[in-house]
């Protein structure tokens, strides 16, 4: 049986209706983008998984195993630093996703740390969570774009972020 999985890359166009301008920090849309399309790349050769993909509108009603959303953060300090995660509160599932993607995220070389989860009410109160029935819903915040060392980083990493998210999907 397949696995159903919804793919966001936050900010790309289409954007949500309403939110048009919402672009996210510099480089968020390139930055997601690049792992989206690497990511379905390996999902679709796997042969075990359904993907929707989207980006900035999450479409309505949909219905699958996972909501995967892709984004990066932005401060205006640029010494901030770290990868999170958002995911709808109290749900038991998405935070074993969450600490599953993690335990991959960090396997990279030079991956940055991870911060506290649901740091923001926009993590927690993500308007794709009510958007979407899947028993696995996560946002990953993949680090600071706006941090210098890290914006490359994160650039340089696309490939293996993208097989890091394939592995942790496998293995959840």
């Amino acid at each position: 049986m397949m696995k159903r999985l919804l793919l966001q890359a936050g900010h790309v166009l289409p954007r949500e209706r309403g939110f048009e301008s919402g672009t996210g920090t510099s480089g968020e849309a390139e930055f997601v983008h690049a792992i989206e399309h690497k990511l379905i790349a390996l999902l679709n050769a796997d042969g075990r998984f359904d993907v929707t993909h989207s980006h900035g509108d999450v479409p309505d009603g949909w219905t699958g195993d996972l909501f995967l959303a892709l984004h990066g953060d932005g401060s205006a300090d640029p010494t901030a630093s770290g990868f999170s995660f958002g995911y709808p509160p109290g749900c038991a599932e998405c935070k074993l996703l969450a600490d599953t993607f993690a335990a991959w995220y960090v396997q990279i070389p030079g991956a940055p740390k991870r911060r506290r989860d649901n740091y923001t009410r926009a993590l927690s109160g993500y308007y794709g969570w009510s958007r979407t029935n899947a028993p696995a819903k996560l946002l990953v915040e993949h680090g600071f774009l706006t941090n210098p060392g890290e914006r490359a980083w994160l650039f340089e990493n696309a490939g293996r972020i993208a097989q890091a998210h394939y592995e942790a999907i496998l293995h959840y």
